[in-house]
């Protein structure tokens, strides 16, 4: 190798693998990660219900004039995509194999996310509120690198 060398001594060495062991061993059980990441979109979902928009950003179709009537002086009124809250509230998310599921087991929420016909003759637009913004991801690459930092210590 031409050109300036630089020597790494033993001492050096010994906390580099030291370094690079507690780092492999940190990242085998990547859950305590996974659940930051976890309430942090939680926490972002919750705020979509408060701000109507969809993970990038899209404001929700406004609900219609029937329904705006029917919510009149009850717990949803003028907000969309909720009446009781129950959907808002059972949003959750679950570590598995260090994976990180993110969603709820209501069954309406499906239609409410996607949008489709009702049943009733009704069509219900999309108003997406499960996602990942961009927001989203840089927080979790974040929680991700002070993850990692917390390893080298």
């Amino acid at each position: 190798m031409a050109g300036v060398q630089v020597r790494i001594d033993a001492d050096t060495m010994d906390e580099l693998r030291g370094a690079f062991t507690r780092l492999a061993e940190h990242c085998r059980n990547l859950t305590p990660c996974l659940k930051d990441i976890g309430e942090d979109l939680l926490r972002s979902t919750d705020k979509r219900f408060d701000e109507h928009l969809s993970p990038e950003g899209s404001p929700w179709e406004d609900i219609s004039p029937q329904t705006k009537e029917k919510k009149q002086g009850r717990f949803g009124e003028g907000k969309i995509l909720t009446d009781s809250g129950r959907l808002r509230r059972s949003i959750t998310y679950s570590t598995e194999h260090n994976g990180l599921l993110v969603g709820t087991n209501v069954i309406y929420a499906a239609i409410h996310q996607l949008g489709g016909e009702t049943g009733r003759g009704h069509t219900m637009p999309a108003r997406p509120f499960l996602g990942i913004s961009d927001r989203d991801k840089e927080s979790a690459l974040e929680i991700v690198a002070e993850y990692l930092c917390r390893a080298m210590k």
